[in-house]
């Protein structure tokens, strides 16, 4: 980062010739917080983010509130955005900072919200003990000390707060893979004639291996997610890869993706060991490259050719982390007691299951869903009981955590509730084909299958009732409000309609698939293959 430090070093041409981040990036990033918030034992928010190597402040000023009509929204209307009511960014570069701060001006009132600082990541103490909610870096992560900056990190982060870092690896031309090699050759090669790769910092390195060089400490956080938005570009990466979204249409040349080529550190370090490169009449090492990139690509070469537009794409690997909740906290307490319980009761079953073959016949399907459901039975009790036997109030510091454990229990009894009813709507959509196929018979499949489908449509609506049907109206679809107003015995026919509906759904989709295949036949094979799915997810926690 010493580059970019540097007095010569010029701001303005590098936020011009720079990609922007796409705001799904902040987008994804945002919701991540926003579902950490909702841990018994997050005491993180929305008041106060701070960017980390912010050089010119594009990506500090994303993690802003949103503006309406010239106001900047709060937190608490009916359906607030997502975003924090005030960012600091952090840069090494006075001239980042600089230029930080002439953006902060450019956005008006909504730029006062913004705050820039010149330092190291590293050091972080004009930033009080848990005064920070998230913490990113964007472009700047495989700078950073990080064996000095997690404990940073961990001292001025709340609760459960986020800590987000990204970066792009090197450019892709969408509608030109096979220029790849010659990418990679510009930017990791060895010839000081053709390459710039020795020029590059340490920290290169980092960013060349998307962060996988860099794992949160063992203790004091809670969870590391690793995202790789980079397509078919490295397929070596661990999953998930997600298609490119950083992506930029630009001309070959000027401030296109020759004024691009020019904001490479390594370019400034390689012309200050050449400084004769400069002084060449076929133009400098960026200028031939660019040049011999355009020739492969058959773009003619000068200014018309330079005018074209080529389409960039940056291949980009984000983590995400979440600092540990509080352990002092009484729900997030209680939660690790039953999650605990949990584990113990559900432990017998998975070492069992561990050990079973695929079940081959329906017949050991539903004797291994009778075991299976027997289990999440004694869970779904623990979930009750514990619900009901909530005290009443805690400290005040303490208190606003009710809701939110509440909200944790409540989901588990529905996903639990659910599983229940699995078994049984299998069951009956088993016992409907193999009626059908006496009625009708197993040779007459495309018969057979109308008529299954007509009985099991006749169950869901006998199953679940004018309440149902009223919610499948697109006039009157029932509201979250009403749906949460439903007794038990409303809401498990409810469930067991939607889990009729969706064998339905499934059924017809695989009997396009394989025509002519006898109903009994199509509905044991999906019960088989659904319940060795539906058995196989054990996951509890929620974090």
């Amino acid at each position: 980062m010493a580059t970019f430090a540097k007095k010569s070093f010029d701001a303005a041409k590098y936020a011009v010739s720079r990609p922007t981040y796409p705001r799904a990036l902040f987008e994804s990033i945002l919701s991540y917080h926003e579902q950490s918030l909702e841990i018994p034992g997050a005491s993180a928010g929305w008041n106060h983010a701070v960017d980390l190597g912010c050089g010119t402040g594009q990506a500090t000023s994303e993690l802003l509130l949103p503006q309406r009509e010239g106001e900047i929204l709060q937190p608490g209307e009916e359906e607030p955005p997502l975003g924090f009511l005030r960012v600091t960014g952090i840069d090494p570069s006075p001239q980042m900072v600089g230029a930080a701060t002439a953006h902060a001006a450019s956005l008006g009132a909504r730029g006062e919200a913004l705050n820039f600082v010149q330092g190291p990541a590293e050091n972080l103490k004009f930033l009080d003990d848990k005064s920070v909610d998230m913490v990113v870096a964007a472009q700047a992560a495989h700078w950073f000390d990080w064996e000095r900056l997690w404990p940073e990190l961990s001292r001025v982060l709340n609760y459960g707060g986020t800590v987000a870092f990204w970066v792009y690896s090197e450019f892709r031309l969408t509608k030109f893979p096979h220029l790849t090699p010659l990418i990679t050759e510009y930017a990791q090669g060895t010839d000081p004639t053709t390459s710039i790769g020795p020029y590059w910092e340490p920290g290169r390195r980092i960013l060349n291996n998307h962060l996988l060089d860099i794992n949160a400490p063992s203790s004091g956080w809670d969870d590391v997610t690793r995202v790789f938005f980079t397509g078919d570009h490295y397929p070596e990466l661990p999953e998930p890869h997600l298609e490119p979204i950083m992506r930029k249409t630009m001309t070959w040349g000027g401030a296109g993706l020759h004024g691009y080529l020019r904001t490479f550190s390594a370019l400034n370090r390689y012309q200050e060991s050449f400084p004769e490169d400069l002084q060449r009449s076929d133009g400098d090492i960026a200028t031939r490259f660019l040049r011999s990139l355009m020739a492969s690509a058959e773009i003619p070469e000068g200014p018309e050719g330079e005018a074209q537009e080529v389409e960039v794409e940056w291949p980009l690997a984000l983590v995400v982390a979440r600092k540990e909740l509080d352990p002092k906290d009484p729900w997030r307490q209680r939660q690790t007691a039953l999650y605990a319980r949990v584990d113990a009761t559900r432990q017998a079953w998975e070492d069992k299951a561990s050990t079973l073959p695929a079940a081959a016949t329906v017949e050991e399907t539903s004797a291994r869903l009778d075991e299976w459901v027997a289990v999440q039975k004694e869970v779904l009790d623990m979930v009750t009981e514990d619900m009901n036997t909530l005290p009443e109030s805690v400290g005040p510091e303490y208190e606003h955590g009710r809701d939110r454990y509440l909200q944790t229990l409540d989901g588990h009894r529905a996903t639990l509730s659910w599983q229940q009813s699995f078994k049984q709507s299998f069951d009956t959509a088993m016992q409907i084909a193999l009626d059908t196929e006496k009625e009708i018979g197993k040779e007459n499949c495309p018969a057979a299958l109308a008529r299954w489908l007509e009985l099991m449509r006749e169950r869901v609506k006998e199953v679940g009732g004018p309440l149902y049907q009223m919610d499948h109206e697109e006039s009157e679809e029932l509201s979250d409000a009403q749906i949460a107003e439903l007794s038990d015995g409303q809401l498990a026919s409810y469930e067991q309609a939607e889990a009729l509906e969706s064998i339905i759904r499934v059924a017809e989709e695989l009997a396009d698939a394989v025509p002519n295949e006898p109903i009994s036949d199509l509905v044991r094979g999906l019960y088989t293959s659904a319940s060795a799915e539906v058995t196989n997810q054990t996951e509890f926690r929620d974090e």
